[in-house]
């Protein structure tokens, strides 16, 4: 049996925490601050902590050595990840509590919502008063999208196993007959009554919300840090499309770009654009004062000239040509400010589009081009309501302790 030999160089203070496990053991130190989080009721002497630290981190030091020995002699490609390499220990735990909530508390979340944002339509005067609610009809679809994507036929199930009244006050007080929540007809209804400002409103109120719950903890650093991406989803619907000289039925593709807040991982803006390199109609959504990284793809002039405009930092990746960068007054005065070790930020914006396509496969289950964008905003409107519980989850796992 080989010997195993653990390193008595000390190790980083962060690769330390990386190394402890949040079920297992339940006292750290959080970040680069000498603050210790505690996720337990009993606070046990400061040098009961040190010692349990260290054997902490020893112990694990050696299972990762023994791993790596297991797997020296696998091919790269089939050995497994490392856990203290790919997860992060708080996040994975804030993340694992953040996904034990019902539609229930999706649907309180949603109300919350619609009513900062009001009734989404205004009721004719002219005929019979209407059975159900606007804002409660517009509060059942916006958690559509949060379980993988519901047909309406599935949502109708689950918000009568519920016991989800939509009802008016004033049906509530006639006791009309009727069923207390909406039929499938009624909830596509109501989708298709919904204007599409009224779901990009949404988005932002869920991302101001979930940045709310992170300042309550963290404060407001790194908060108006942003990143852009471009990506696509693949619809219902098939076009005519000739390769080869052959005409062949492909799925339609909708193209979009996001902007999403890097540190609470919540999307701020869905924008359509045919222009995959024109970042202008997103970067309008981030205030003065921020700081946006972008790839490559958007290394433009006129995205430089609007980001000063606006007092927005662009961290962008140069292009080369000729092995030096395209010139231009605005590009020139923006590449001050590059540095490779900010720029690896923006890889955070990737975490929204991997979600999705881990729930639902990025498919987009809907035929009119109006119904799609809308559907869109759904599904990061869901992603919106996750990414909100996992910020009220961390003051669960997070408690500071107090020493005499």
């Amino acid at each position: 049996m080989a010997k195993i030999v653990v390193r008595r160089k000390p190790v980083s203070y962060k690769y330390a925490i990386k190394l402890l496990d949040v079920q297992r053991f339940t006292l750290y130190s959080l970040g680069s601050t000498p603050l210790i989080a505690c996720i337990s009721d009993q606070i046990p002497p400061l040098e009961e902590v040190y010692t349990a630290l260290h054997e902490a981190v020893l112990e694990r030091l050696a299972q990762e050595a023994k791993r790596e020995q297991r797997n020296k002699y696998r091919p790269e490609r089939k050995r497994p990840w490392s856990p203290t390499k790919t997860k992060v220990p708080f996040q994975d735990a804030a993340s694992k509590r953040a996904r034990d909530h019902t539609l229930k508390d999706d649907l309180k979340i949603a109300t919350a919502v619609v009513e900062k944002l009001g009734s989404p339509w205004n009721s004719s005067k002219m005929g019979r008063k209407p059975h159900y609610s606007p804002k409660k009809l517009v509060a059942a679809i916006l958690v559509k999208e949060i379980r993988g994507g519901m047909s309406f036929e599935s949502l109708s199930t689950e918000l009568k196993n519920q016991g989800y009244d939509a009802r008016t006050e004033e049906a509530k007080e006639k006791e009309e007959k009727g069923s207390r929540s909406p039929c499938p007809s009624q909830l596509h209804w109501a989708m298709t009554k919904i204007p599409e400002d009224y779901l990009k409103k949404a988005l932002q109120i869920l991302d101001q919300m979930a940045a709310e719950e992170h300042t309550k903890l963290f404060g407001e650093e790194n908060l108006p840090e942003y990143s852009v991406d471009s990506t696509d989803d693949t619809g219902t619907t098939l076009k005519e499309v000739t390769v080869a000289m052959k005409t062949e039925l492909h799925r339609q593709t909708v193209k979009y770009g996001l902007l999403v807040r890097l540190v609470t991982n919540t999307v701020v803006a869905v924008e359509a654009s045919k222009n995959k390199r024109d970042a202008r109609p997103l970067l309008s959504y981030v205030p003065p004062g921020a700081t946006v990284y972008l790839d490559a793809d958007y290394d433009v002039e006129y995205n430089y000239e609007y980001g000063q405009e606006r007092r927005i930092t662009l961290i962008v990746y140069p292009k080369l040509y000729g092995e030096k960068p395209y010139k231009g007054r605005h590009r020139h005065q923006a590449q001050k400010d590059f540095s490779k070790k900010k720029y690896g930020r923006r890889k955070l914006v990737e975490r929204p589009i991997g979600n999705r396509e881990a729930r639902d496969g990025s498919t987009l289950n809907y035929r009119r081009p109006d119904m799609q964008r809308k559907g869109l905003l759904l599904k990061y409107i869901a992603h919106n309501i996750r990414a909100l519980f996992t910020q009220q989850a961390w003051p669960e796992i997070l408690r500071p302790v107090q020493f005499p």
